[in-house]
């Protein structure tokens, strides 16, 4: 009789994706899950929330496949793709194919996840993507045995005990245990964020690397117990503050707050490039005209810089000089033009 398993898969994210045109920023990025046939042809596909501005996307998404008869599949399949504006252009990032033997195996270790690597798809080799590393995707697969005389059949994903919302899992019962809005309407404070749970696992300052890519190498309640010891500083005349992107310290502020690092996306590198463009004639990069405080970038100290750079990468950096002649530093930041404060440092 015909062996079969009840498929139950977990997306959970994937890391260090091939940015698109160089810029992390750039990355529009989704999953397609499937069983294949034997010949390859799919069946049902079941896509995940595209996730923006991250090489690092987290989704937690379960999908029950319902019970397969291993002997007439060809193994489940994994596509990362990315999605240009409105859906016109989609890229092919890389994907991987669990063969019947492999989902076999994975029977004895239920519920423990793996990071598999991503491999070129043709239309990527084409594109002269196959020499390199494409990232990874982490999956948790539980299989359960079925009667071996259950006939198999197509399902749609089973229904999620939660709110899929830009990458985190917001689950009915415990949403109002967690803050509903992250926003920067006020100065970022990080002594007024909640510590939303314990540092069961802190490693040491001297062992996180630089670029922190991925998910195991970051705690988000350390990062927030570090952060505030600097919580209680403001700009004082004389002093060097350090432009950061709003948008990145969003993604930071709603990973560091999320009650579970599964649940959330990973930043990724500190993205300030969204703060610079090309000069008239394409020679060199400088600061945009039209940026705003709060709405476009933050000012942080030199120690809460040092921290974000060591922890996530990236760049570039761009210190301000608070000047010494202003009557007051609050007044002066209400109109102050980074292009005329900032400068920019590429080296």
């Amino acid at each position: 009789m015909a062996e079969t398993l009840r498929v139950q898969v977990l997306l959970k994210g994937c890391r260090n994706l091939v940015p698109i045109d160089g810029l992390s920023s750039n990355n529009n990025v989704y999953c397609e899950v499937y069983l294949i046939e034997k010949d390859g042809r799919p069946r049902q596909k079941h896509k995940s929330k595209a996730i923006r501005a991250t090489v690092n996307p987290m989704w937690h998404l379960p999908l029950d496949f319902g019970v397969v008869a291993l002997d007439s599949i060809g193994g489940l399949a994994v596509s990362v793709k990315h999605s240009g504006k409105f859906g016109m252009k989609i890229i092919e990032l890389g994907e991987v194919v669990l063969k019947p033997d492999a989902m076999r195996a994975m029977k004895l270790r239920a519920l423990n996840d793996e990071w598999y690597d991503l491999y070129a798809t043709p239309e990527m080799e084409k594109r002269g993507w196959g020499n390199r590393p494409l990232g990874a995707v982490r999956l948790a697969l539980e299989h359960t045995d079925a009667p071996t005389g259950n006939t198999p059949t197509n399902r749609v994903p089973s229904t999620i005990s939660g709110i899929i919302a830009g990458g985190r899992t917001e689950s009915t019962a415990n949403s109002e245990l967690r803050p509903t809005s992250l926003s920067y309407e006020d100065d970022f404070n990080p002594q007024a964020i909640p510590m939303l749970r314990s540092a069961s696992h802190i490693p040491m300052l001297s062992n996180l690397h630089a670029t922190s890519t991925f998910m195991d190498d970051h705690d988000p309640a350390r990062e927030l117990k570090m952060l505030k010891r600097y919580a209680h500083r403001y700009p004082g005349r004389g002093e060097t503050w350090y432009a950061i992107s709003s948008q990145w310290l969003q993604q930071w502020l709603e990973f560091a707050t999320s009650p579970s690092p599964l649940d959330a996306s990973v930043p990724g590198a500190i993205s300030n490039m969204m703060l610079v463009e090309d000069s008239p004639h394409g020679a060199y990069l400088e600061l945009r005209q039209d940026l705003r405080l709060k709405t476009d970038f933050r000012l942080i100290d030199r120690r809460s810089w040092d921290l974000y750079v060591l922890w996530y990468g990236g760049g570039p950096t761009i210190p301000v000089v608070i000047p010494d002649n202003i009557p007051s530093v609050s007044g002066w930041m209400q109109t102050m033009r980074l292009r005329d404060h900032g400068v920019l440092d590429t080296a």
